[in-house]
């Protein structure tokens, strides 16, 4: 598993990659509308982000992290499932 730094520099290069963000994930589907949180905010946040919570590791071996950051006016959290060097899955946002 990645270092918190290593971490937060991979989900930044993703977050800048068409595709590399998996947001259909039902549970963060659920959250990301009943929280009234955008995709929008959450590419923001898993751009400009910090890792401040990980590594832990998921039912399926995949690194999960908790990055933090502001979207416009409000701070967010996203955790996400970090599938090899070429996908995050978002798991839940709040």
């Amino acid at each position: 598993m990645l270092s918190r730094t290593d971490a937060e520099a991979l989900i930044h290069r993703l977050a800048e990659v068409t595709g590399a963000i998996v947001l259909t994930v039902p549970h963060a589907e659920e959250r990301i509308l009943k929280r009234g949180i955008t995709p929008a905010d959450v590419v923001k946040v898993l751009r400009d982000g910090r890792v401040d919570r990980g590594p832990t590791r998921d039912g399926w071996g995949d690194a999960r992290y908790r990055v933090v950051g502001r979207a416009w006016d409000r701070t967010i959290h996203v955790v996400v499932a970090l599938h090899g060097a070429e996908r995050l899955f978002v798991v839940t946002v709040y």
